[in-house]
């Protein structure tokens, strides 16, 4: 738990399983961090979007928007 001192009810949790990465990547000495795919999506929950896109409500999934310049996405 981190919090801000000169702030009012402001805290910062990290989670459990992104601690448990980070120690498990410093026991092979080198801390290799989480893969980041870079792309910008959205949910599929919009009735309105399902709609324009002609998307069953029985399906579901994400409408990719763009792919970030220089990430692990672009080009594909």
């Amino acid at each position: 738990m981190q919090g801000i001192p000169d702030s009012q009810n402001i805290g910062y949790i990290i989670p459990t399983p992104v601690i448990n990465h980070f120690l498990n990547d410093l026991k092979g000495g080198q801390y290799m961090g989480f893969p980041y795919l870079g792309i910008g999506l959205s949910n599929t929950e919009n009735k309105a979007l399902r709609k324009y896109y002609d998307i069953a409500n029985d399906a579901g999934g994400v409408i990719v928007n763009n792919v970030m310049p220089f990430s692990s996405a672009e080009g594909f």
